[in-house]
C-alpha cells in the first residue's frame, strides 16, 4: 500500500453541531496530525479507489460530507489523478471541508483503523521530489526541519542559502509535501536534508530500512527513434520561432533493477540533464527546479506530445510551414498522428509497464516543462520537452 501525504502538527478539530456542517476550528476534539492514525485518514481519502460510494456507505458519512471531500480532493475538473488535484496534506484540511466536523473525523478514523490503512513506521511512504521516504524517515526529516538551528541548515546539511531562507520562513513546515513546495526546495535539498536528519538521529541514511548502500550507478545513452526524430522535423518545420514549439528526446536507461528505491534522485537528474539546457546542478543556482512523483503509466507524456502535434496543426494553419511544398513534406505532415501513436505506444493500454517523472523548471522570466516515459523493463525513455514560450 502506497502512502502518499505525511503532515506533523498537532490541531484542535471542529466541535459537533453546527461545524459537522460547515467546517470549523473549534476545540472540542484534539488530533494529533504528528501520528499514524493521521497518515492513514490522508492516504485512505487520496487513494484513487477511495470515492463518493466508498465515502457514503462503507464509511459511512453524509453524503453531503462525501461528496466534499471527493470535491475538493479531485480538483475543478472532477476528475482524479489530473494536474489540478487538491490532495489532503493534513487533517486541518480535511476538517476544513464543508459538512466535515468531529463524527465525521471519527467515523474516518474507525474506517482507516479497521480496514488496515493505517501503517507501521517502517513502511513506504512514498519518492518526494526524486527522494524515497518510509514513514519514520519522514517523521525524522521534517522534525530535524522544523527545529535545526540556521546554521545548521546552513553549513551542516549543505543547503543553498535561499532553500535555507525559505524553509525558515515557513516553519513550521507540517509535511513533505508543503516542504517539496517551498521555493529553492528541490530534489538535491530533500536528498540533503534527510540524510543530515538521519545522520542527527544516528541512524545510517543508506543502510537503514533495507538500504544496502549509497544510490546506484545511473548513466544515460542517447539512441535513436526514427518517430521521434520525424516528429522534431515537423516541430521544427511548422513551430520555429526563436525555438521549436516542443523536442522529443530517445535514451537508454542504465541503472541497478531496484534504482527506484536506491537511485531514484539520481535517475531524476539525468532526465533533467539530458533534457534542459541548463544541468541540474546550475539550473538550481538560478531557477526553481521541480520533479514530480514517479507514477505509474504516461498520462502527462502523452497530454504534453498531442499538444506537441497541436501546435504543428497551428503553424501550418496559420502559414509558418507549407508541406504541399513537396510531397515529402506532404507525406511527412500527414503522418503526425500515426508518429505521435507510435511514441506513446502502449502507455496507455498497459500503464503498468511505464513509469513518468514530469518535470519543471520555473525561472524568472521563462519556464520549461517535460515528462519523461521510462520502460520498467527495458529501460527505454522517451521525454517530450515543451520549451519556454517567452
Amino acid at each position: 500500500m502506497r502512502y502518499v501525504l505525511l503532515t506533523f502538527a498537532a490541531l484542535t478539530a471542529c466541535s459537533p453541531s453546527a461545524a459537522d456542517f460547515t467546517g470549523s476550528d473549534a476545540t472540542s476534539m484534539r488530533v494529533d496530525e504528528n501520528s499514524l492514525e493521521a497518515l492513514g485518514l490522508l492516504s485512505f481519502l487520496n487513494d484513487a479507489s477511495t470515492d463518493v460510494a466508498v465515502l457514503d456507505f462503507d464509511v459511512p458519512l453524509n453524503k453531503r460530507a462525501a461528496e466534499a471531500l471527493i470535491a475538493h480532493r479531485d480538483g475543478a475538473d472532477g476528475v482524479f489523478g489530473t494536474s489540478d488535484d487538491d490532495l489532503f496534506g493534513s487533517v486541518a484540511e480535511v476538517d476544513a471541508t464543508y459538512y466535515v466536523g468531529t463524527s465525521a473525523l471519527a467515523a474516518l478514523d474507525a474506517y482507516v483503523d479497521a480496514t488496515g490503512w493505517i501503517p507501521s513506521s517502517e513502511e513506504h511512504l512514498g519518492i518526494y521530489e526524486g527522494v524515497d521516504f518510509t514513514v519514520e524517515e519522514a517523521q525524522i526529516t521534517i522534525d530535524f526541519v522544523n527545529d535545526a538551528a540556521y546554521d545548521t541548515l546552513d553549513i551542516d546539511a549543505e543547503l543553498d542559502r535561499r532553500a535555507v531562507d525559505s524553509i525558515m520562513a515557513a516553519r513550521p513546515v507540517p509535511s513533505l509535501i508543503d516542504l517539496v513546495d517551498l521555493y529553492y526546495v528541490g530534489g538535491s535539498a530533500v536528498d540533503k536534508l534527510r540524510v543530515a536528519a538521519l545522520e542527527e538521529a544516528g541512524i545510517d541514511p543508506y543502510e537503514d530500512e533495507g538500504r544496502e548502500g549509497p544510490p546506484c550507478d545511473v548513466s544515460t545513452t542517447s539512441t535513436s527513434n526514427p518517430d521521434a526524430d520525424d516528429l522534431n522535423t515537423l516541430l521544427d518545420n511548422a513551430t520555429m520561432g526563436d525555438w521549436a514549439y516542443a523536442e522529443v528526446i530517445s535514451l537508454q536507461l542504465d541503472a541497478c533493477p531496484d534504482w527506484q528505491e536506491y537511485g531514484a534522485l539520481d535517475v531524476s537528474i539525468e532526465m533533467w540533464n539530458a533534457t534542459f539546457w541548463h544541468d541540474y546542478t546550475t539550473a538550481m543556482g538560478f531557477g526553481i527546479v521541480e520533479f514530480g512523483e514517479y507514477t505509474e503509466g504516461g498520462d502527462e507524456f502523452a497530454d504534453l506530445l498531442r499538444s506537441a502535434a497541436g501546435a504543428i496543426e497551428e503553424g501550418v494553419s496559420d502559414g509558418d510551414w507549407d508541406p504541399s511544398a513537396t510531397a515529402e513534406d506532404q507525406a511527412l505532415y500527414d503522418s503526425r498522428n500515426d508518429l505521435v501513436a507510435n511514441l506513446i505506444g502502449s502507455a496507455e493500454t498497459s500503464p503498468e509497464d511505464y513509469i513518468e517523472l514530469p518535470m519543471h523548471l520555473e525561472a524568472v522570466e521563462c519556464s520549461e516543462e517535460a515528462s519523461a516515459l521510462i520502460h520498467i523493463t527495458t529501460g527505454e525513455v522517451l521525454i517530450v520537452h515543451h520549451f519556454p514560450g517567452c
